[in-house]
């Protein structure tokens, strides 16, 4: 079953298609996947702060999950501060999604987690 397409200007719990690139300042930052067998770690460094967060396989029809900080502790967890988390967590999933999913696909940003979805 492919779950369903949902474009939404929020990225709190809206599914959206990968648009390529998102701009979120600084330009400097990185994504950096290591695995551990069926997860492991993204690194996500910029040139104020680097923070970890994990991630692992995701039963069909999502691909990976990412858990994130949520916002009641996302600038402690992170060192970005809350008005830039809907922007960073947008570059993240599209980051993700272009780096982990060769076919493109979808993305799923709820409070805790990115979900990546393989294009149907």
């Amino acid at each position: 079953m492919t779950p369903p397409q949902i474009d939404s200007d929020s990225s709190e719990g809206a599914k959206r298609p990968s648009h390529g690139r998102v701009d979120v300042p600084p330009h400097d930052a990185t994504l950096a996947f290591t695995s551990e067998g069926r997860g492991g770690t993204v690194r996500y460094r910029d040139h104020r702060t680097a923070f970890d967060m994990w991630w692992e396989f995701a039963l069909p029809p999502a691909v990976v999950i990412i858990g994130v900080a949520s916002g009641d502790t996302w600038e402690r967890d992170t060192g970005i501060p809350l008005r830039e988390r809907d922007r960073t967590l947008a570059w993240i999933a599209d980051r993700a999604l272009r780096d982990q999913v060769s076919s493109g696909g979808s993305v799923l940003i709820s409070d805790t987690h990115i979900t990546l979805y393989r294009a149907p």
